[in-house]
């Protein structure tokens, strides 16, 4: 089983602890999401509000959505689909998923540098993005995982601790796989977000395995945070133009919107 402490690198498989300066973890909280192609910033804020990460490795692959896209402003201001061409069926799990690497896969570099190539803090994204983009490795999983990763790194936050789906439960129901997920773990607070996540699972069973469930604020988001959540633009079109300090600001200030529906165990966190 894939168990780290600390931030997580993946390079090449291998897994490699760094030290960084800010954690806004919530103690036994863990997300149970898929790897997302640069996400938006409240997907970054609540990983960064998680002890834990389940990524949902071996689940259906959906072509077309966040897995494989992301969305960045153009120099004229208007956003659009930043997409990664891939080699996969209808049948694919994530974990399957490779990287066709097209001409259409060569443009996204450029795309990227000419949308971005004039904001204030360029060069502290394109330095750590530019070359995954220029040899990138063969899964969009391990590219995506990468990414995530170089996100934490010039955000100086801490990453959670993570694991594979794959390799914590082999049940086919939704509930049951995530109970044995995080008791595998030994996680009780589930970080929802603003999908269906929370919607699908049988709360009644969760409850009854001691689990429980943090969602968002979607509303407070939404007024304190217009541009980074009604955009819906990737956190690096965030970086590119606000910076790492003030980026981390938005991270944590969506972090701390989280809400204990349930009783449960006290919160602490460390800014």
């Amino acid at each position: 089983m894939l168990k780290n402490t600390g931030q997580i690198l993946y390079m090449h498989g291998n897994m490699t602890k760094v030290e960084t300066k800010h954690s806004y973890q919530l103690p036994g909280s863990v997300v149970l999401h898929q790897l997302h192609f640069i996400p938006w910033v409240p997907f970054i804020a609540k990983l960064a509000s998680a002890s834990a990460w389940i990524i949902l490795d071996d689940v259906q692959f959906r072509p077309r959505y966040y897995q494989n896209r992301t969305r960045i402003r153009n120099p004229d201001g208007l956003v659009s689909w930043l997409t990664v061409p891939v080699i996969a069926s209808r049948k694919s799990k994530c974990n399957e998923v490779q990287i066709h690497r097209s001409k259409e896969f060569a443009k996204l570099a450029d795309r990227i540098y000419h949308c971005w190539c004039k904001k204030p803090f360029f060069s502290t994204v394109w330095t750590r993005v530019h070359p995954l983009l220029q040899q990138p490795p063969v899964s969009l999983q391990e590219l995506n995982m990468r990414l995530v990763q170089e996100i934490f790194l010039i955000l100086e936050v801490e990453m959670p601790t993570v694991y594979f789906s794959s390799q914590l439960s082999k049940a086919s129901e939704r509930t049951d796989r995530m109970i044995e997920s995080c008791q595998a773990i030994d996680k009780n607070l589930i970080i929802s977000g603003w999908g269906m996540g929370s919607k699908v699972h049988d709360r009644k069973r969760l409850s009854e395995n001691g689990l429980q469930f943090i969602a968002s604020n979607k509303e407070r988001a939404s007024l304190l945070y217009d541009v980074c959540v009604n955009e819906g633009v990737s956190i690096l079109d965030v970086l590119v133009n606000k910076g790492p300090q003030e980026t981390r600001e938005l991270v944590y200030g969506l972090s701390t919107l989280y809400d204990l529906h349930a009783e449960g165990p006290e919160t602490n966190r460390e800014q």
